[in-house]
Formats: C-alpha cells, structure tokens, sequence
C-alpha cells in the first residue's frame, strides 16, 4: 500500500536517500578490502568484478526511480521539490528511459541539497551563529 499525498512521496523520497546512503559506504568498504589483496592479478579481478556490481547497482537504482516517477503525480514533485525536479520527473514517468532517469536522478539530488542547506542557514540564525 502507498502512502498518500506529500508524506508519502517525503517518507519514500527519505527511504531511498538512506537506502542511497548505506550501498555507498557499503561500496567503499568493499573497494577498501579489494584493495588489500596482494596478489595483483587477483586485485585486478577484484577491481572488475567491483566495477560490474557499481553498473548493476546503479541500473537497479535507475529502475527503482522509474518505478518512484510512476507512483506519484508530478504535482507532488512540483509541490515538494520545484519546477525543474517537476519536469525531470515528468519526463522520467513517460519516456522511462536512462538518460530521463539519470536527469531526475540529478535534480533531486539538487533539490535535496538545497534543502539541507536551507534547513543548515535556517538553524544558524535560530541559533544566532549568523
């Protein structure tokens, strides 16, 4: 069941950009201990095998968006998160394919970031370090 209205485009927009989060770290632990092996040849393959799973992991990623840009109106990206994530969101819900998803994926990652700054200046004046 899919939650309705804003909180539930905000509590999946959230969980995806925790779920974003930990692959990341799990990404560098990974590349970390790849980097240890000591034979080369072994690294090497290591080094591939790395950059085949980022690939697939990241055309996992692009598809979990697709699904995102189809379940929710883009009125609610618009109303949540601006016009340009709007228009990216629109395109990605209808033309579904890589380079849409890819835009939207930018957009709101954008969006987000000029919200946590937002969210960072607004608690500096409350606080008076401003």
């Amino acid at each position: 069941m899919v939650p309705s209205g804003d909180w539930g485009f905000r509590s999946d927009y959230e969980a995806e950009l925790q779920r974003r989060r930990r692959e990341h770290l799990d990404q560098i632990k990974r590349e970390e201990k790849a980097e240890l092996i000591a034979n080369e040849t072994d690294r090497e393959i290591a080094r591939l095998l790395r950059e085949r799973e980022a690939e697939q992991s990241r055309d996992q990623e692009l598809d979990r968006l697709l699904d995102f840009s189809r379940q929710y109106q883009a009125s609610t990206a618009k109303r949540l998160m601006g016009e340009r994530v709007s228009k990216a969101y629109a395109r990605a819900a209808t033309q579904g394919n890589r380079s849409a998803l890819e835009a939207l994926d930018r957009e709101m990652a954008r969006a987000n970031e000029e919200e946590e700054f937002t969210m960072l200046a607004t608690m500096m004046v409350l606080n008076g370090t401003i």
